[in-house]
């Protein structure tokens, strides 16, 4: 069963799906969409970077996976935004063979009201085996991160 749900944030209409094939399996699943205010500038930023060729050619380990490092990253949430281009970019018309997410913060944001847990589902479902998006709480200033982030 499908399941939908309709809401107004700053006078504009969001609709979310639940259920089989939909983007959020449940309630429980669920995180806000992201501000127009945010998402915007951010898609365009990611589409500046890519028109400009600075994404061309970024480096893959052996088995051809690009990591995308999001250090600091709280609760994210531009990731909606960020995922769709990374698929359309990298996924659907390239040699890509994945795409892995590592999003770092000092603070545990899944406890904050983050929804790290429901996001890494969120990419999991929407985009299959091939991106996967993982949170690790780090502080930065005395852990590296992982040499290819």
């Amino acid at each position: 069963t499908i399941v939908t749900a309709t809401m107004m944030i700053d006078g504009r209409k969001f609709e979310v799906r639940y259920g089989p094939n939909e983007d959020f399996e449940s309630p429980a699943d669920f995180f806000s969409p992201c501000h127009p205010d945010w998402s915007e500038p951010y898609e365009a930023a990611l589409n500046f970077l890519d028109e400009e060729g600075v994404l061309d050619n970024l480096p893959l380990d052996i088995h051809g996976v690009l990591h995308v490092a999001a250090p600091f990253c709280g609760s994210i949430p531009e990731l909606p935004v960020l995922a769709s281009f990374l698929e359309a970019r990298f996924l659907k018309n390239s040699a890509v063979a994945g795409v892995r997410i590592l999003g770092t913060d000092i603070q545990n944001w899944d406890i904050k009201g983050g929804y790290w847990r429901q996001k890494e589902k969120y990419v999991m479902r929407k985009y299959g085996p091939r991106m996967k998006l993982a949170f690790r709480q780090m502080d930065l200033s005395c852990e590296a991160p992982p040499e290819n982030a």
